[in-house]
């Protein structure tokens, strides 16, 4: 309970500085459509699938996701399965 009060808080913050014009950096977003790469190298599974996500993508809880890089939290459904939202 208290990490999801703890990324809440940290996703309210980041859309306050996004909307102030205060950006984080670019360079850990993957490239491509969705918020992970594809570990060619096979470290380890994550939620079952050998990926390595964005630094910036959140899980909130099972419906509840979120992206630190522009400060939102949504149930959309194309952005629980990693689709960008932050076109970048």
């Amino acid at each position: 309970m208290i990490k999801k009060f703890f990324i809440f808080v940290v996703l309210f913050t980041t859309n306050i500085f996004y909307s102030l014009g205060i950006r984080k950096s670019i360079k850990p977003i993957p490239d491509g459509k969705y918020c992970y790469v594809v570990d060619k190298e096979n470290k380890k599974p994550i939620d079952g699938y050998w990926i390595i996500p964005c630094k910036y993508y959140k899980k909130v809880s099972e419906n509840i996701n979120g992206c630190n890089y522009l400060g939102i939290i949504t149930s959309d459904i194309d952005f629980k399965d990693q689709c960008k939202i932050c076109n970048k």
